[in-house]
């Protein structure tokens, strides 16, 4: 056993939160600062680090901050204290939800969704398999990015015909459950909704 060489925190910042993915770890401090070592730092290097190292947070907007952590695999995020997820590390299928598909995101950046999560507040992030993403709202619904090899993204018939990435919202009445709308975006995303029409 080996005590973590913490040479980044500030004098008083307290380490509140620890998540390890498969090629690298990070912390979150009760100042809302993040570091990370191994791989996948976000400071915007590319490289790798045996320290812990500070996370560049300047992509975070509005004042917020970051409240929790999600590391997986190779694709650490964040969801701030107002609910948005930024994510960083490989994207090479896009699982960082930031639009890139091939390649790698050098520090937190905002996930984009076309506005199906304009108003949303996540909770919760997990990582179903290393190539996708989920995320859990507040209001309870579900929202997925990234590839469907394993069907992850609830897109059976979208995988058939090699359309497999979009985002899906669904509006339903609070009383009777009763499917009101939805917002959708990408190709077949229509399978998406298959089990609620």
């Amino acid at each position: 056993i080996v005590e973590v060489d913490l040479e980044g925190p500030k004098a008083g910042e307290v380490l509140v939160e620890i998540e390890a993915g498969q090629f690298n770890t990070c912390a979150l401090s009760d100042d809302g600062d993040v570091f990370c070592w191994g791989g996948w730092l976000g400071d915007g290097s590319g490289t790798t680090s045996q320290r812990p190292v500070r996370t560049d947070l300047s992509n975070i907007t509005g004042g917020e901050t970051p409240a929790s952590l999600h590391v997986a695999w190779d694709t650490p995020c964040l969801i701030t204290d107002a609910g948005h997820a930024y994510c960083w590390g490989s994207s090479y299928r896009g699982q960082t939800g930031t639009g890139l598909v091939t390649g790698s995101v050098l520090r937190p950046t905002p996930v984009v969704s076309d506005g199906v999560l304009d108003g949303v507040e996540l909770t919760d992030l997990v990582m179903p398999e290393n190539t996708s993403m989920c995320g859990l709202s507040t209001s309870g619904r579900i929202y997925c990015w990234g590839d469907d090899q394993y069907g992850v993204l609830g897109n059976g018939k979208a995988i058939a015909l090699g359309e497999a990435e979009g985002f899906i919202k669904t509006v339903f009445d609070a009383k009777t459950g009763e499917l009101l709308g939805a917002h959708m975006v990408g190709a077949e995303v229509t399978e998406l909704i298959q089990g609620y029409v």
